[in-house]
């Protein structure tokens, strides 16, 4: 599968300094039916910025980079989970999220809560 310049710099195949061989690639029919910002990995403004200062690129690329996620804190008894976006899930929503694993987000098995004999006896006396 085809990757783009974007994505290849940010998983550390390429350098940003082998965007000139893509443009070349592109040029010479690499990006098919394709945009040069699009064949690149860049928004329209990504490009224009970097057309109008190379030395733009090492902050296209920080921007295309994954932000790492911040750490879960409890406050005043209540989870707060901090996601790689930033947004704060708070309470239960929180709960929830923490309590699934990462690997296909879903809930983690609970254990059932197991009746005592000696506690129905005590409501019915």
């Amino acid at each position: 599968m085809s990757h783009t310049f974007m994505q290849k710099v940010v998983a550390g195949e390429v350098a940003p300094a082998a965007i000139g061989e893509f443009v070349e690639a592109w040029h010479a029919g690499g990006g098919f039916n394709m945009s040069l910002h699009s064949y690149l990995g860049m928004t329209w403004e990504e490009y224009a910025a970097w057309a109008k200062n190379p030395h733009a690129l090492a902050t296209i690329v920080a921007k295309h980079r994954p932000k790492p996620a911040k750490p879960v804190k409890a406050v005043n008894g209540k989870f707060l989970g901090t996601f790689a976006n930033g947004s704060m899930a708070k309470g239960k929503k929180a709960a929830k999220t923490i309590g699934r694993s990462h690997a296909k987000g879903s809930p983690r098995p609970r254990a059932k809560a197991k009746s005592r004999p000696d506690a129905k006896a005590a409501k019915k006396g």
